[in-house]
């Protein structure tokens, strides 16, 4: 990981960045603490989620989305639905999990030693929380697009909050911004998001136990250390995340082609030739910036992303920030808009040479470095790649669009 900080800079800065998110961290003890202490209660399964699951799931977010809006409405009284909800949301849980082990089943894919043993029990089971994912706060230098530190915050913070903890730490000269996220999987059971689509909640439910999974394979595990900041490795992290995220959009496909597709209308029409391209006005945001640091101007680079920020908000994207810790937090994802990354058209590459899922995965899980996947795709004749820079790390979901 490339830093323009170093030494006692760094270690005081990063001691006061840690000093003012403190009030705000996330405590994962008593997280688990509650969602232990739920499993002993009995789940219940209603009598209508029992004959037909996915369209009681199809409800349950359609009640959901509507629970939202109300709670935009400053007199409404929504108690009453919250607790309602919540009284049907294990049940929810416990369906979308059933559908999405079946998925990674009918691939071949059962746990981390499927390329060992082959044994068919799944593992770690599939087991998430439907709720308030944490935030995350990122640190990033303003001289480049780097992540320098992140820090795990409340599932719930006050904008008001935000903004304070954001400006204190850019007093420090640095690059700060918290964010929320779409589900986390360093949790057991992991946290998929409540507050986004019923398509975006199975992706994620895929993904974060992907996760788990990876973390028991060679290439997850580097990417542990990683994260520990034991062993830097940027690269690992880059393909950690493409690879669940790769994985992810065919299980979900699955899932979602089974399930849902004749209980959820489609989009209709043709795509409109002339709609605002976002992924591409995304990463011409983050070159030119990046261009901008290279040269020294950090100012007219922090000017530049404020007046395509600007821009965004005219086309409907109400994106909150956009500075030197927005594109290094979304760097690490190769398909994310913004990423500049070949990582993930090298991984797409690996995938056209294996024949099924489940062989994908078994020869990737092996990487442990860029150079292992470059090899691959040498070996199997899909060709190389130039290296990306560097810039952040994440173990999570991005937030829906």
């Amino acid at each position: 990981m490339a830093l323009v900080l170093s030494g006692r800079a760094t270690a005081d800065r990063l001691s006061q960045v840690r000093a003012i998110a403190s009030p705000y961290r996330f405590s994962a003890v008593r997280w688990h603490a509650r969602q232990y202490a739920e499993l002993l209660c009995p789940l219940e399964i209603p009598e209508e989620a029992r004959i037909e699951p996915a369209a009681f799931v199809v409800a349950y977010f359609a009640r959901l989305e509507a629970y939202r809006a109300l709670e935009e409405t400053p007199e409404a009284d929504v108690v009453e639905e919250a607790d309602a909800l919540e009284r049907l949301r294990p049940a929810v849980e416990s369906i979308l999990a059933s559908q999405v082990r079946e998925a990674f089943r009918a691939e071949g894919i059962y746990g981390p030693a499927d390329r060992l043993l082959g044994i068919p029990v799944s593992f770690p089971p599939v087991w998430f929380a439907l709720e308030a994912p944490p935030h995350i706060l990122v640190i990033s230098p303003r001289e480049e697009i780097a992540s320098l530190h992140q820090e795990v915050l409340e599932q719930t913070i006050a904008l008001a909050s935000i903004e304070e903890i954001e400006g204190e730490i850019e007093g420090l000269g640095l690059s700060a911004l918290v964010t929320e996220i779409g589900g986390i999987a360093a949790t057991y059971p992991a946290i998929v998001s409540d507050r986004s689509s019923l398509r975006y909640a199975i992706e994620t439910v895929a993904e974060e136990w992907l996760h788990q999974y990876l973390a028991f394979t060679p290439l997850g595990w580097h990417y542990v250390l990683h994260l520990l900041g034991v062993r830097d490795d940027y690269e690992v992290a880059q393909i950690n995340e493409s690879l669940a995220g790769l994985v992810r959009d065919e299980i979900a496909a699955a899932v979602w082609s089974r399930h849902y597709t004749e209980l959820v209308p489609q989009a209709s029409g043709e795509p409109d030739d002339g709609a605002f391209d976002y992924r591409a006005y995304m990463r011409e945001t983050r070159l030119e910036a990046e261009r901008l640091l290279a040269a020294g101007a950090i100012d007219g680079a922090e000017e530049y992303m404020e007046i395509r920020r600007q821009g965004l908000l005219q086309q409907g994207y109400a994106i909150r920030k956009l500075n030197q810790a927005y594109f290094a937090f979304h760097g690490t994802y190769a398909d994310a808009p913004g990423s500049t990354t070949p990582i993930g058209d090298e991984l797409r590459a690996l995938r056209a040479t294996c024949p099924s899922l489940s062989a994908y995965l078994n020869l990737a899980v092996g990487i442990r470095s860029r150079s292992d996947l470059l090899d691959l795709l040498t070996e199997r004749g899909a060709g190389l790649a130039l290296r990306p820079r560097a810039g952040s790390l994440g173990a999570i979901a991005l937030p829906a669009p």
